[in-house]
């Protein structure tokens, strides 16, 4: 039931950003969006490589020295190697979580200071979330301690530099966050323009992923998109449940999670679901999985 689940969960998503192209002002982008799309939706049916899931906790740890690079050299909000602050921060929170997850744990407190100068307030409070999550299962709650500290000592040590990049400084740091919000959110979401094919970025637009995609190809095709955030959620493999559980919560205000550099990762999580190999309930583990992910007969 799972793989029929996916299949027919992918085959919306990409089904309808191909009838978006007939409906949009924008064809050109529209189709582009159709072509990522299509491309992306063949991950849950590939062989994937196990070492995908490390590769990602280390490729953070790459990116965490460019972040602290340019932090130290003065940058307001550091981005590192990446287009964005938010980039980098996403991809650091994802990191994070496969390190906390692997042998080498300890190395997560490397992305997690790293975080804090990114200036991505969404990120940063994603990474408190899911470290409760983590802390919650006492076998493995000792695992988030290291990063939590290494977020708290850049604080206290470098508390200037990160409350402006935080934008945590001033008396309208309330009003700062609301208007934030709605940007993200989309001021003037309307249901009825659903479907219409490839938006440009703009103050207006929303930046959550269910959103933006009911917005450009469907309804439908942002209820698949959930739906298989909830199946990736509920399958057997520990790493794959919580790389969704970071993609899903980062997606709730970043776009580009979807359609940009990042959006492989939300793919290789769904690629796991209906993986037998992996019984074990615990949210996160530390045998070594099998070398290649194979489907079950």
């Amino acid at each position: 039931m799972p793989n029929t689940a996916v299949f027919i969960f992918t085959g919306i998503i990409v089904v309808s950003a191909g009838f978006a192209i007939f409906t949009s002002a924008a064809k050109p982008q529209t189709l582009m969006l159709f072509i990522g799309t299509l491309a992306l939706a063949q991950i849950p049916f590939a062989r994937l490589p196990s070492w995908l899931y490390d590769f990602l906790g280390y490729l953070s740890i790459f990116i965490s020295a460019s972040v602290y690079w340019a932090a130290f050299a003065g940058a307001f909000r550091a981005s590192g190697l990446l287009i964005s602050p938010n980039h980098s921060a996403a991809l650091l929170v994802m990191g994070w979580l496969m390190l906390v997850s692997s042998k080498h744990w300890y190395l997560s407190i490397i992305p997690a200071g790293a975080l804090m100068f990114t200036g991505a307030r969404w990120a940063v409070v994603v990474f408190v979330f899911l470290s409760l999550v983590v802390g919650l299962k006492p076998k493995y709650s000792w695992r988030i301690i290291p990063g939590l500290l290494s977020a708290l000592i850049f604080v206290l040590i470098f508390s200037g530099q990160v409350s402006s990049a935080l934008r945590a400084v001033g008396s309208d740091r309330a009003a700062t966050v609301q208007s934030d919000l709605s940007t993200r959110l989309g001021e003037n979401f309307d249901v009825r323009t659903a479907g219409k094919g490839f938006i440009a970025t703009g103050t207006t637009t929303p930046h959550s992923v269910p959103l933006r995609m009911a917005l450009e190809t469907g309804i439908l095709s942002a209820l698949a998109w959930c739906l298989l955030v909830i199946l990736t959620l509920k399958q057997n493999n520990p790493r794959a449940r919580l790389l969704m559980a970071g993609v899903g919560l980062l997606s709730l205000l970043y776009y580009f999670t979807w359609v940009g550099p990042l959006g492989a990762w939300y793919w290789i999580a769904v690629n796991r679901i209906g993986d037998k190999s992996q019984q074990s309930p615990d949210f996160v583990y530390d045998e070594k999985p099998s070398d290649t992910y194979r489907k079950p007969e």
